[in-house]
C-alpha cells in the first residue's frame, strides 16, 4: 500500500517540473481516483477475510456457510 503523505509530496513534485495539458491532467487524476478505490477495495476484502472467513470462502462461489458456532431455536413443543 501506498503511503499518502508520501504520494501527495512526490505528485505536487512531479506537478512542479512539468506543465500539464488539461487531458493529461484529467487523465493522471483517473488513474489515482482508480488506484486508491482498488486499495479501499482490497483493503475492505482482507477485513472480511479477517472478521468473517466463511463468508469470503471462494470456493463456493456466491453460495455462503454458515458459522458453526450459531445455535438453533428450540421448539416449544419439544
Amino acid at each position: 500500500m501506498t503511503h499518502s503523505h508520501t504520494t501527495e509530496h512526490q505528485v505536487q513534485h512531479a506537478e512542479g517540473l512539468v506543465q500539464w495539458t488539461g487531458r493529461e491532467r484529467l487523465r493522471f487524476l483517473w488513474y489515482r481516483l482508480r488506484l486508491t478505490i482498488s486499495e479501499m477495495n482490497y483493503a475492505s476484502r482482507r477485513l472480511v477475510e479477517v472478521q468473517a472467513p466463511w463468508i469470503s470462502d471462494g470456493s463456493r462461489g456466491p453460495v455462503t456457510k454458515v458459522p458453526e458456532t450459531r445455535h438453533r431455536r428450540r421448539r416449544t413443543g419439544d
